[in-house]
This record gives structure tokens, sequence and C-alpha cells, in this order.
């Protein structure tokens, strides 16, 4: 037998459901501030990114790239590794030369998570989509970068909002990305999280030598 399901119009105002599944109301126009800052959803055609909630523990899966990231096999020579080990595994090989153990554990993380204001890393190294893509849909006002300055108040666009530097990813990635327009891509922030970008400046880095 079947479990019946009943949506939030059907309770309240005794209504057939459009759908069994009830609404998902993310913003009310007399709290000001979930207006201004609302959270990530997938438009309804377009529902490319599976069960964003859940964490993801070998793929950085975002709605642009919902099955990782795919440039150099990175996600399928890395599924035995957790995100948050993808993402400490080029210091990890720093901090080891020449043994290069490759654990994912640098000097950082021996007893702890790697900080991360936002939460998209979890407490066992997953990665959580829906926290990733909160932060550029509250910032980044449907562009795919973000802007981070110095001061809160420093002045910007109307249509984007201001990230300050004490706001992950804010200063530190910045200072890692360095773009000269100010602008950090969505690609580069993702390349952060799961380490992959560290490995692209160092190659770029040596070409120039």
């Amino acid at each position: 037998m079947g479990v019946e399901t009943k949506n939030l119009s059907e309770i309240v105002d005794g209504e057939e459901p459009m759908s069994p599944l009830p609404p998902v109301v993310s913003s009310i126009p007399k709290v000001k501030v979930t207006v201004e800052s609302k959270p990530f959803l997938q438009p309804d055609d377009d529902q490319r990114l599976l069960r964003t909630g859940t964490a993801r523990v070998n793929i950085l899966a975002t709605y642009e790239k919902p099955y990782g990231t795919a440039g150099d096999e990175w996600a399928e020579r890395r599924q035995d590794k957790t995100v948050l080990q993808q993402h400490c595994e080029f210091f990890d090989f720093l901090a080891t030369y020449p043994a290069q153990d490759h654990d994912g554990i640098t000097w950082s993380q021996d007893t702890d998570k790697h900080g991360s204001d936002t939460g998209v890393f979890d407490a066992e190294g997953r990665f959580a989509p829906q926290r990733y893509e909160n932060v550029f849909a509250k910032y980044a006002c449907c562009r795919d970068y973000l802007i981070v300055w110095k001061r809160a108040g420093a002045a910007q666009g109307p249509a984007i909002r201001k990230l300050t530097c004490d706001e992950s990813p804010g200063l530190a990635t910045y200072l890692v990305l360095r773009p000269a327009d100010g602008r950090m891509m969505n690609e580069n922030i993702r390349g952060i999280y799961n380490g992959s970008i560290f490995y692209t400046i160092a190659k770029r880095r040596v070409a120039r030598k």
C-alpha cells in the first residue's frame, strides 16, 4: 500500500495538491534579509545536480559540473580520497618531500579539519554541494565569479554583493588566485577546494622559468 502525501496548500486550504511534494519556500517578503540573501535553488526545468544537500565524499560535484572535475582525469584518479584529502594532497607532497607519502594529511590537518566558514567541507572531509552553491547564490548574483574587497564598505556594482576578507572563500583564496581584475572565477574556486588548481599554478610557474 502506497504512502499518501499532502502538500502545504492541501493541508492549509483544503486544495488539491499540484505536486506530491511540498513547495520550497526560501524567502519571506517581510523578512528582508531572506529576500536579499537567497540559497541556491535549481531551475525546475534543469535539475542537473541531484540531492544537493547530500555531501559527496570523493568528487566535487557542483551545478555546472555534477560529475566532478573531469580535466586530466582528476576525479577518476582520486576516487580513494575524500575531497578534503584532495585539497591537501599538493601540500602533503611539499611537506613530506622526498618521502611523498600522499596520505592527504599535512601538519595542519593532523588533529583537525581544515577550516571553512562556509561549511563546504563536513567533519569527515566530504564536499557539500548545497553550501558551495549557496555562496554564489548569495554573493555572485547570477554571475560565475566572486569579488573580494578589503573593506565591507568598498564600492562595487549595485548588482554584486560584497564579500569581506574574513568570509570564506575570502582573502586566502584571493591571495592564491590573485586575479588582476579582482574576479575569482567559479571554476578556479572549485580548483581551490579540490586542490586541482595548485598543480595548474605550479605548472605555469615552472613553464615561465
